[in-house]
């Protein structure tokens, strides 16, 4: 049975997409980004984008009853590679040992509403 979920900070405005679905043990993330959970709006300042679309990821993933241990793949686009060395920085705070951590494809990508970067995940919850 599927469970889908809408997050604040992760919603798609008035696009009907769930932020989050579960489906037995696996759970996929919709595409998230830098939005500030309060108002929606996309938080201006790249790097601060990058730290709240992290923030984001772990609230959609807790509201399908998964952690950030269980996942498994991440897919990255970023608007400007540059960002690429603090995705990184980001990335080793939520996914540090290197023998534990989720694999990561990330791609150079056109994204809406002055977003910088958009990530989406696949994570495996086993009881």
């Amino acid at each position: 049975m599927r469970e889908s979920r809408v997050v604040p900070g992760v919603e798609h405005g008035s696009n009907p997409i769930p932020s989050v679905v579960r489906v037995g043990e696996w759970v996929y993330t919709s595409a998230i980004g830098g939005r500030d959970p309060a108002n929606g709006q996309v938080i201006p300042e790249p790097h601060a984008q990058v730290e709240q679309t992290f923030r984001n990821l772990r609230a959609a993933l807790e509201a399908a009853g998964a952690t950030l241990d269980h996942v498994v793949k991440v897919d990255v686009w970023l608007a400007d590679m540059s960002l690429r060395g603090r995705l990184n920085e980001e990335w080793k705070k939520y996914f540090p040992d290197l023998n534990h951590c989720p694999v990561r494809h990330t791609m150079s990508a056109q994204l809406p509403e002055g977003m910088q970067i958009q990530i989406q995940a696949v994570a495996i919850v086993r009881e």
